[in-house]
């Protein structure tokens, strides 16, 4: 049976999943906040608004167990966003959080991304991007549960394979990485005498060359072998297993490491033996009974077979549950991994955005002060000139007084020469 070695990064995404869910809209107050509300509690089953540190703070503790998602805004003082995803990330990591920002200051963006934000919104919202990106969160939350459930049923299912099967690991050379107590308890050995050594350590001489040939052709082309195995103990005596080998992949399709489950059917190959010695020793008595006899066999060993077979089937089905499990994890992991990358390049455009525009703010406020320093230069020469005919302009004040006063000199004398003219009757 083979295992496909790639999938699809195509999410399926279910857009009725926010009909169902509660959020935490936290935003300033104005017609837009108005209007976003509005429309959302309309699409979701429950709402919470805020619209101020305290009062988000508040309904979150009170509902934190039935958030969905919460959508914050990190630019205005009186939500104080920063603090406020600080105090909800200290009491719950995983809750998803969608800021709104106009990034204004990069800075911002670098300080939120290690409270692990799922996604932004610039300003001005635009309710049909914001309603697609909450869809989007909600769905990549659900497959987050999903995939920690898929981990949780993998580890129980191995726990079982642990408790009732042998099972092994091997490197790509076939060299044993791990085994678990029932192998070795089985096998005789010791952990530390089989781990680093080849798994060919109990292999049974009796086993044709052949069926490891095709063992070996089947898992290294990425197919699962399965089949019954005569095996060797430590001590010599021999027992016999129904193997299933699978091959596991990393995410680029390459096979990492093989893994082998076995139960024991040992009991079982030796009832089948003596179930044959007796049938064929009464044969011997009443040879009359030959094809009953033979039917007997026949049946005998058709009914171990399919006993043998359903319970194959169920390993085999497990198994093949496993490897969808761990496709969709690698799938999910993928468009993760895609997302971040994407959010990098985004700060990354940012970041230059604000390099230029402070280049350009540095430009002109250099221009600017060369200006001014300019027009302070030519300020202080008006000032200079402005002083220098401010004294010119005294000095021939000064200078028109004095004329003036010889002036007034004269005329009194003139005057006082046309009082004595006239005194003498001239």
């Amino acid at each position: 049976m083979a295992i496909s070695k790639n999938s699809s990064n195509s999410q399926k995404i279910d857009s009725t999943i926010i009909t169902s869910s509660t959020i935490l809209f936290i935003d300033i107050v104005d017609d837009v906040y108005e209007k976003n509300t509005t429309v959302l509690k309309k699409l979701t089953k429950n709402l919470f608004s805020a619209s101020d540190f305290s009062n988000a703070i508040k309904l979150y503790k009170e509902n934190d167990t039935i958030l969905d998602i919460i959508i914050i805004n990190i630019d205005s003082p009186q939500i104080n966003g920063m603090e406020c995803i600080n105090q909800i990330r200290q009491n719950d990591s995983d809750i998803p959080i969608l800021i709104i920002s106009n990034f204004k200051n990069p800075n911002n963006l670098l300080k939120v991304l290690k409270f692990n934000i799922q996604n932004y919104i610039a300003k001005p919202i635009l309710m049909n991007t914001t309603v697609r990106i909450i869809i989007e969160i909600l769905n990549e939350n659900e497959n987050q549960k999903l995939i920690r459930k898929q981990k949780l049923d993998l580890t129980q299912f191995k726990e079982i394979l642990d408790k009732q099967n042998l099972v092994s690991e091997t490197d790509l050379d076939g060299n044993i990485t791990y085994v678990n107590d029932i192998f070795c308890e089985v096998s005789g050995y010791s952990k530390e005498e089989l781990i680093g050594k080849p798994h060919n350590i109990v292999r049974h001489p009796h086993t044709p060359a052949a069926v490891f040939k095709e063992l070996w052709e089947t898992i290294q082309n990425g197919e699962i072998w399965q089949g019954k195995v005569k095996n060797l103990a430590k001590d010599g005596s021999s027992y016999f297993v129904k193997a299933l080998i699978v091959p596991m992949f990393d995410s680029d399709g390459n096979i990492i490491k093989y893994i082998s489950s076995r139960f024991l059917v040992t009991d079982d190959e030796k009832q089948k033996q003596m179930l044959k010695k007796q049938i064929l020793a009464q044969k011997t008595v009443d040879f009359s009974n030959k094809r009953k006899c033979q039917k007997e066999i026949d049946e005998a060993l058709e009914s171990q077979k399919l006993e043998f077979d359903n319970r194959f089937k169920k390993l085999e089905e497990s198994l093949n549950d496993i490897n969808i499990d761990r496709k969709d994890l690698k799938r999910k992991l993928r468009g993760r991994e895609k997302r971040i990358f994407e959010l990098e390049d985004q700060i990354k455009s940012h970041m230059k955005q604000y390099d230029e525009m402070r280049s350009q703010y540095h430009e002109k406020a250099k221009e600017t002060y060369e200006k001014n320093k300019d027009a302070n230069k030519s300020y202080d020469q008006l000032v200079i000139a402005r002083n220098k005919l401010q004294e010119e302009n005294d000095t021939a004040q000064d200078t028109i007084r004095k004329m003036q006063n010889r002036i007034d000199q004269y005329l009194k004398r003139i005057d006082d020469l046309e009082d004595v003219i006239h005194s003498n009757g001239l």
